[in-house]
C-alpha cells in the first residue's frame, strides 16, 4: 500500500503539535463544563456561584491563550513544512477563540444575574440544555484531534459528530428566542438575548476549528513523503 502523508507527518515535530492542539482543546472542554455550572445559577440568581465560575473560566483562559502563545512560538523554530505550520497555527488559534467565547458567554450571565430579575423556567431549561450539548461539542473536538494522528476515518467521523451538535444547538437557540420574557425590563430581555447568542457562537467556532482540521485531514490522507 502506498504511503500517506500521515506516515511522514507522524515522523515530524507537526506531530508533537497537534497534540499540543489537543490538550490546548482539552482547555474549550473544561472551560465549557464550568460554563454549564454558570448557567445553573441563572435559575437560582445566585451571583455568588456565577463569580466563582467566571473566576473559574477566566484563569482556565489565560492557561489557554499561554498554551495558544507557546504553540505557535514552537511552529516558528520546529522544522515544519510552511504547509501544515499555517494549517497548525490556524487551528490553535481558532481552538483558543473558543475559550476566549466561553469566557465571554460566562461574563455575559454575570451581567444579567447582577439585574436581579428572575429568567424563565423554561428558557432556563434550554439554556442549560444549550450548555450541555456545548460540552459534548468541545470533547468532540478533542478527539478529532487526537484521532488524527491514528485514524484519518475515525477525525472524520468526531468531526462530523462536531457539526450534528452545532445544529443541534442551532435549533435550540430559536428554541431560546422564543422563551425570552415578555415581561420585565427590556434591558434584561436584552441581556438574555445576548446570552443565547454567546452560546450559539461558542459553538459556532467548535465547528470552525474543526473545518480547518478537515482541511488538514485532507491533507494527511494524500500519499506521499517530505514535501
Amino acid at each position: 500500500m502506498a504511503k500517506r502523508y500521515l506516515d511522514y507527518f507522524r515522523k515530524t515535530a507537526a506531530s508533537s503539535t497537534l497534540e499540543s492542539i489537543a490538550e490546548l482543546a482539552l482547555k474549550a472542554r473544561d472551560a465549557a463544563k464550568e460554563l454549564r455550572r454558570v448557567i445553573a445559577q441563572l435559575e437560582s440568581g445566585a451571583l455568588q456561584g456565577v463569580e466563582e465560575g467566571v473566576s473559574a473560566i477566566a484563569a482556565i483562559e489565560e492557561e489557554g491563550d499561554s498554551m495558544r502563545r507557546a504553540i505557535l512560538a514552537r511552529l516558528s523554530k520546529a522544522e515544519v513544512s510552511a504547509r501544515d505550520a499555517e494549517k497548525l497555527a490556524r487551528l490553535a488559534r481558532r481552538v483558543d477563540l473558543i475559550v476566549d467565547q466561553i469566557k465571554n458567554t460566562a461574563l455575559a450571565i454575570r451581567t444579567t444575574v447582577a439585574l436581579g430579575e428572575k429568567v424563565p423556567e423554561e428558557l432556563c431549561k434550554t439554556l442549560s440544555e444549550m450548555t450541555e450539548k456545548l460540552a459534548k461539542e468541545t470533547e468532540a473536538v478533542v478527539s478529532a484531534i487526537r484521532s488524527a494522528m491514528i485514524s484519518l476515518d475515525e477525525a472524520k467521523s468526531w468531526i462530523e459528530r462536531v457539526e450534528a451538535l452545532e445544529h443541534e444547538i442551532d435549533l435550540l437557540y430559536y428554541e431560546a428566542k422564543g422563551e425570552l420574557p415578555s415581561t420585565g425590563t427590556p434591558r434584561f430581555a436584552i441581556l438574555l438575548n445576548d446570552v443565547i447568542n454567546e452560546i450559539e457562537l461558542a459553538a459556532d467556532l467548535c465547528e470552525d476549528a474543526t473545518d480547518v482540521l478537515s482541511e488538514l485531514v485532507v491533507r494527511l490522507s494524500l500519499p506521499g513523503g517530505a514535501p
